[in-house]
Parts: C-alpha cells; sequence; structure tokens
C-alpha cells in the first residue's frame, strides 16, 4: 500500500492522518483530531459510556467518510487504554465493523509503547542522539521507553493517564495542596514500576497534555511546536500556574486547547513527575502520535 489512513481512537480524542511514501519518508496529506472522551468513567465502571461512544462513533465515521473521499488503499484503525479496559470495549469494535466496515485493532500497552517509540524517533524535526527516552502521556495510560537507534531497549505501559487521573481524584480547579498531594505521590509510585537504569542522552514527550503545554508556552513565540524544547524549570512553573487558576480562566491561557482544560492539571502531574524521575532536565515536544508510527511500519519498511 503506497497511501493510508490511520484512525488512533484513544481514551480522550480520536485523531486522523493520512499518509504516503516519499522520495524523502511520510508525506503527511491530511489531519484532524476530535475530542470525545471515549474513556468517560471507565476508570471506576470499566464500562463505555453510551454517550460517549456515540460522539466517538461519530468522529469514526466521519474520518472513514474522509479517507473514502480521499481514495487511499486501507484504513488502520487501533484503539488504546480505554478500549483495553473496558468491559463493552468489544461491542463498541464490532459495532464500528458492522455499521462502518472497519476493523479496529485494540492494542496491548506493549504495543502502544513500541508504535509511539517509533513515532518519535522517525520525527525528521527532532535531532536525537544516542540513546533515547520517550514519554507518550495519553488519556487513560502513559508509556515510557527506551531505545537506541531506533530500537526499543526497555518499554512499559502505566494504567495512569491525564483522564484517568482527573477522576480518579476528582480533581477541580484551583487544585488544593492536598489534592496535588495525594495525585502526585500516586504518580510517583506508578512510574517506580518502571526501573530507572542509565540515563538518556535525548527525551521526548509526546501526546496531547506535551502539545497542549508546548503551545501554551509558545504561545508568544514564533518557534514551531515541533520543533520546541521544554526545559524542567519552565515546565514546573507553567504547571504551578495552571493549578492555580480557575477552569475558566485555564480554558482562557493562550495556546491552551479547551477541550483539555479540565485534565490538563493532571497530565502535567504525570509529566513532571517523569522528569522527576528519569532526572530530565530538557525535552523535545512532538506532534507525533502513534499513528505516526503505524505509518511509518506500513510504508517505510
Amino acid at each position: 500500500m503506497n497511501r493510508i489512513s490511520v484512525i488512533d481512537i484513544g481514551t480522550n480524542s480520536v485523531k486522523f492522518s493520512i499518509g504516503s511514501s516519499g522520495a524523502h519518508g511520510l508525506v503527511i496529506e491530511q489531519e484532524d483530531s476530535e475530542i470525545t472522551r471515549l474513556g468517560k468513567g471507565v476508570d471506576s465502571t470499566q464500562t463505555l459510556g453510551v454517550d460517549s461512544m456515540q460522539r466517538t462513533f461519530d468522529v469514526i465515521r466521519r474520518f472513514t467518510g474522509l479517507s473514502h473521499d480521499a481514495n487511499v488503499d486501507g484504513v488502520v484503525a487501533v484503539g488504546s487504554s480505554a478500549l483495553r479496559d473496558a468491559s463493552n470495549g468489544h461491542e463498541f469494535v464490532s459495532r464500528v465493523k458492522d455499521e462502518l466496515g472497519v476493523d479496529v485493532e485494540i492494542i496491548s500497552g506493549h504495543r502502544e509503547a513500541e508504535l509511539a517509540f517509533r513515532a518519535a524517533t522517525t520525527d525528521p524535526a527532532l535531532n536525537l542522539t544516542g540513546r533515547v527516552l520517550v514519554f507518550d502521556v495519553g488519556g487513560g495510560s502513559t508509556e515510557i521507553i527506551t531505545g537506541v537507534g531506533g530500537e526499543v531497549i526497555n518499554s512499559h505501559s502505566l494504567d495512569v493517564g491525564a483522564v484517568r487521573l482527573t477522576e480518579r481524584f476528582s480533581m477541580q480547579y484551583p487544585v488544593s495542596m492536598e489534592k496535588l498531594a495525594e495525585a502526585r505521590s500516586f504518580v510517583r509510585e506508578e512510574i517506580a514500576r518502571f526501573p530507572v537504569h542509565e540515563s538518556s542522552s535525548s527525551c521526548v514527550a509526546i501526546g496531547g497534555t506535551a502539545v497542549t503545554i508546548s503551545n501554551v508556552i509558545n504561545a508568544t513565540r514564533e518557534q514551531p511546536v515541533i520543533q520546541h524544547r521544554i526545559a524542567y524549570g519552565i515546565l514546573e512553573s507553567t504547571a504551578d500556574a495552571i493549578y492555580n487558576n480557575d477552569i475558566d480562566e485555564i480554558k482562557a491561557i493562550p495556546g491552551m486547547d479547551p477541550g483539555r482544560a479540565d485534565v490538563i492539571g493532571a497530565g502535567l502531574l504525570i509529566i513532571t513527575g517523569l522528569c522527576r524521575a528519569f532526572r530530565v532536565q530538557e525535552f523535545y515536544v512532538s506532534t507525533r502520535g502513534i499513528r505516526f508510527g503505524i505509518l511509518a511500519e506500513r510504508l517505510l519498511l
């Protein structure tokens, strides 16, 4: 296949890309994304909600239509944390197959980590050298991967994400010091499940939280997000400012995606926790999520 579309059905959003293989690597012809919050309530109920499923189904239908209009050679759809965890995840997948003709593969945390690493390490805008550490902070899970020369050495998927953490600790804004301490302690314990080995030469963060925070930090700068590098000190001060705002103030922050405002604080807790655990002082942000890993895998090999 020379041109394919990829639909990434996440806990918080559904993302879509059409890509083809070109002389200099991947050519991205079209992209779109929409927040549907498929994983709303899944952490406590282990069940996908009716409204969440319908919102997500409608977006998948739209992206499937865009794929057909573009006359792609194939449509690849994957689902991650919410579909993995929900007892009715396979029922939703069956409906998508029956009504839209799209096969959705529910991928494991290990597979998600593998695709995240490939996506980050094939980003031509990043100058990655030596041992590379990749963080993929999603709505329901977080993947941590280390590797060298494009090959994965260690990977782990944590059942902690921006939506899951927000719901589990009922995080509302401004966030109290007690709530922050409680959630931060939980994140620290979860990250500790991934043993810290030798330090890495380069670090990349991908996922909605990382891109949104990069947009916020870059709101008054001309430097593109995909090339942006964030220092830990700036990340921490930005996080502190967000925790102390109410939800309307957060939505109004330049560069903020209003649809992510209610979960951005939890996402920041995860990223700052990862930086502390892995002694990261600066990291790249890439807009390339796991769908780019699939595109690279299918089109560049």
